[in-house]
């Protein structure tokens, strides 16, 4: 096996993860800055960066309680085996 393409492929996803953080810092920069200069919409290079709102929404402490009692069913019976394997696929992680 040639461990020159892995080489490379660990080279690129540490380069990858490098510019996500310093995207994820840029995009929270510019909406503190779009929403200050109250503007909805910039267009670059016939490129469009939009400011989008999303909507939280709160069911009640009922429903917040039924559903960490379903995440726990789901992980206790997980860390049991008792699940069946819907179906598999293939992939690389790279730690």
């Amino acid at each position: 096996m040639d461990t020159k393409t892995a080489k490379k492929a660990i080279k690129l996803d540490r380069l990858i993860k490098k510019l996500t953080d310093q995207l994820t810092a840029i995009k929270l920069d510019l909406i503190e800055d779009m929403i200050k200069e109250n503007i909805s919409e910039i267009l670059i290079l016939d490129k469009k960066i939009i400011l989008c709102h999303r909507q939280n929404k709160d069911f009640g402490l009922d429903i917040a309680a039924a559903e960490l009692k379903i995440k726990a069913e789901k992980k206790k019976l997980e860390i049991l085996g008792e699940f069946t394997i819907s179906s598999v696929s293939n992939y690389i992680r790279f730690n």
